[in-house]
């Protein structure tokens, strides 16, 4: 089916759809999913379907006098100009068409044509199946193309792109699908990127035909499929060869055509005999061995090759095929024969809406005419091929200017929303995060399994700082002490700015203990740092208090924990590091005396001898003072207070 739509085998391609689950009419369209249950998506089949069917139609349209590429070149110019599709496309999505369109039938089959598309890339974007989205998308940009809509081309192609993942599996889907998208940016002038797809498509082939339940499960034949990517590699390999030829770069062009004569003689080594590819590889055999400059050898292979085709409904062969003899003819030096046949592939490629093989041909005839010294022959051919030119600039033009339009609103979207995150999680002074990055790192953490340790920071006498050297004073302290605590942790730990003068430090995979040597460098860092520079006659000094979690700790349980500490470390003296060793989960909200402590015992029985009080160990826990060891017992699990080793040197 998509051969026959792809070679302009209407008729044949009609017949072929009249098997497949279809509306009553082929031009009445129907509503999607009424001949399913409510509600249910269109099947995949069904949307595929619709797809052929789209495309069928727009070609009909091409037939039908609708041009897509320029009008022909014909010394009658009483000619009625055809109608542009694209235009007429155009109204009728604005809902403007129709009526006023003489050709009342063709307008409803565009109609028709566009509300399959449409449906049927609803039923592709619900599937989960990311090969067929990509596969049915590749085929509506075909549609599209077909349309002149080349934006919306090209949107399709990159959603298509997007999903054709290299881990997937080969089949013939993948060929097809990759071969589909690498004719279809060919046609939007990105020749490197429709070769690196079609190359990939060939790889895709000899992968599958290596693949045994490939090609049980897709019925294929592995030497036609690897054969048919071949060719059609070899195609844009001598496609782009013939361009560098044409901008006068031929040391450049030799290699492109070298392998594409090598891939038309794989090719055809690998073809049945009775195969519908060996034409096409002969066209491209052919093609290749002209831009080797071998012309003699092309031409009879060449002439086979058109003979062939012009007893087939493939026009779109047959016009490669007479372009490729023509090209021959003429660089043989017989450019009366030449003419001929260059002239059938322009109008044939007029016809049928085939871009590429349209301006080779002309530019080819204008050669071929000026090399004749016939200016009154070369000059109609000279200005299509410039029309041709100017329009192909013109969309390309408007198709860069939209796309640096939305790559400028992307960027503007993307500052924008980079300054809403810096407002949201970047503290302005310090530019440090805040508070709200660091609750939700700190939930990250936690729920992904991880074992951070966090330390909460305090800066000891703020308040008395302020006073001494002024509030601009105690904020350049405050940027200063945030520097050091960024410049004594490690790439992987996050120092915020909590709220005022309080910092907290977020250390992934990290113990107490470890998280203590840390902070007792950077607290021994902050008392050296010369502050008379900022005009206090005393240090600064900061307290730390430290707790790491164990599993099942929630946020509010490990910060409760290490705000308990530091409240230890600024009774016990200031400007010391305080640590708790271990966590115990508790549920939200706890009371931070309960998690730190444990909550209350119950009265005992009677009965029961009252417990014995634990020993208590370190200074933090030992200058408590309020509580007895028997009234505030340990929680289980808990480990008691760890003091600096500074504390113990001190005492």
């Amino acid at each position: 089916m998509t051969a026959a739509l792809s070679n302009w085998q209407l008729d044949d391609a009609e017949q072929l759809l009249s098997g497949v689950e279809r509306d009553p009419s082929p031009y009445v369209a129907a509503v999607p999913g009424a001949d399913a249950a409510e509600g249910a998506p269109m099947s995949l089949g069904r949307a595929w379907a619709d797809t052929l069917r789209a495309e069928l139609l727009v070609r009909r349209l091409r037939v039908a006098g609708f041009t897509l590429v320029g009008d022909p070149v014909s010394p009658d110019s009483s000619a009625e100009p055809s109608l542009d599709l694209h235009a007429g496309v155009a109204e009728l999505l604005d809902g403007t068409g129709g009526e006023a369109d003489p050709r009342s039938e063709s307008a409803s089959r565009a109609a028709l044509a566009i509300a399959l598309v449409r449906s049927a890339k609803a039923a592709f974007d619900a599937a989960d199946d990311d090969l067929q989205r990509a596969a049915g998308l590749a085929r509506h940009a075909r549609i599209e193309l077909l349309s002149r809509r080349i934006d919306a081309a090209m949107d399709e192609a990159v959603e298509a792109a997007s999903l054709l993942d290299p881990t997937l599996p080969p089949g013939v889907l993948l060929v097809d699908t990759l071969g589909t998208l690498a004719g279809v940016l060919a046609d939007l002038e990105l020749m490197p990127l429709a070769l690196d797809y079609q190359r990939r498509a060939h790889e895709t082939a000899l992968a599958a035909a290596t693949d045994a339940d490939v090609l049980a499960r897709d019925g294929a034949d592995p030497d036609v499929l690897v054969a048919v990517a071949a060719t059609r590699l070899g195609e844009l390999c001598a496609e782009l060869g013939e361009g560098l030829l044409d901008d006068g770069a031929p040391e450049s062009a030799a290699p492109h055509f070298a392998e594409a004569r090598q891939l038309a003689e794989q090719a055809l080594a690998q073809l049945p005999p009775d195969s519908a590819g060996i034409v096409p590889a002969q066209i491209v055999h052919g093609w290749a061995l002209v831009g080797m400059g071998e012309q003699a050898a092309a031409v009879g292979p060449l002439r086979a090759a058109v003979r062939l085709t012009s007893a087939t409904a493939d026009r779109a062969r047959l016009a490669s095929a007479q372009l490729a003899l023509g090209r021959a003819l003429r660089r043989k030096g017989d450019g009366r024969a030449g003419d001929e046949h260059l002239v059938a592939a322009l109008d044939l490629a007029t016809e049928h809406g085939l871009p590429r093989v349209r301006r080779a041909a002309l530019r080819e005839l204008c050669t071929l005419h000026a090399d004749l010294n016939d200016a009154d022959r070369a000059l109609p051919y000279l200005q299509a091929y410039l029309s041709d030119e100017l329009d192909r600039v013109d969309e390309r033009r408007t198709r860069w200017v939209e796309l640096f339009g939305r790559r400028k609103s992307l960027l503007e979207t993307e500052r924008a929303a980079g300054q809403l995150r810096r407002q949201a999680y970047e503290d302005p002074l310090t530019h440090l995060p805040n508070r709200r990055y660091a609750e939700a790192r700190l939930d990250g953490l936690l729920a992904a399994g991880d074992v951070p340790a966090l330390a909460v920071v305090d800066v000891d006498r703020f308040k008395s700082i302020n006073d001494a050297i002024g509030h601009p004073g105690g904020d350049a302290v405050l940027r200063a002490v945030g520097e050091l605590l960024v410049a004594g942790v490690r790439d992987t730990d996050e120092v915020c700015r909590w709220a005022g003068d309080e910092f907290v430090i977020l250390l992934p995979e990290t113990t107490a203990e470890q998280a203590e040597r840390a902070l007792e460098r950077i607290r021994a860092s902050v008392a050296r740092y010369p502050w008379s520079d900022l005009g206090l006659d005393v240090p600064v000094t900061i307290s730390a208090g430290i707790a790491s979690a164990t599993r099942g700790d929630d946020r509010k349980t490990l910060f409760a924990a290490a705000d308990g500490v530091l409240y230890d470390a600024k009774r016990s003296g200031r400007d010391r590091v305080v640590r708790l060793s271990a966590v115990t989960q508790t549920r939200a909200g706890a009371n931070p005396l309960d998690v730190l402590f444990g909550p209350a015992p119950e009265a005992p029985a009677p009965e029961a001898a009252a417990p014995e009080a634990p020993a208590t160990t370190g200074e933090a826990a030992a200058t408590t003072g309020e509580a007895a060891p028997d009234q505030a017992p340990e929680a289980e699990g808990v480990a008691g207070v760890q003091p600096s080793p500074r504390d113990a040197a001190a005492r």
